[in-house]
């Protein structure tokens, strides 16, 4: 079930995302880091971004069962060493001042049988190969926002006894 106007408020939230969330300015590069299950609203996003003036949106898609895939059957050296194209791509938006939109939507359950000690390793390397992206965050050394969306598995949460179409 879809409520009533939700397209319009959902267009409402990502024009307050953009405009006051990360201030999208004219020649701005922006990142968002988004589920794929939320593609309406990175669309959205998008959208604004440009209307603002933003020289370059890129989204960055996540999904939580490629990441728990990835995360069980990945070996363990590719687990503690993050690639060095990846670390490049972060001190690029390090550089050019890059925006960052996080949205937060994954699942609470996504990782649910993962050995706790693998997750560990790749957050431990992860957390390391991005430090400067990190550094420039929490020093607000570039505009940065988290906001959530609510997706399928936290609506059949809430909502354990409706339909999974109509909790969301």
């Amino acid at each position: 079930m879809v409520l009533p106007n939700f397209n319009q408020n959902l267009e409402k939230y990502a024009q307050l995302i953009t405009e006051v969330g990360v201030n999208v300015q004219a020649g701005h590069t922006i990142v968002i880091q988004i589920a794929v299950d939320q593609a309406p609203l990175a669309r959205l996003l998008t959208t604004k971004a440009y209307e603002l003036g933003a020289a370059e949106v890129i989204v960055q898609w996540t999904d939580d069962v490629v990441q728990k895939e990835f995360l069980s059957h990945a070996a363990d050296d590719r687990l503690s060493n993050i690639p060095q194209y990846k670390i490049d791509q972060t001190n690029d938006w390090v550089e050019k001042g890059a925006s960052r939109i996080s949205v937060v939507s994954a699942n609470p359950d996504a990782l649910a049988g993962v050995d706790s000690d693998r997750v560990a390793l790749f957050q431990a390397a992860s957390g390391k190969a991005m430090m400067n992206l990190r550094q420039a965050t929490q020093a607000n050394k570039v505009s940065w926002t988290v906001v959530a969306a609510a997706g399928a598995d936290w609506a059949q949460k809430v909502f354990p006894d409706v339909a999974a179409d109509e909790a969301q």
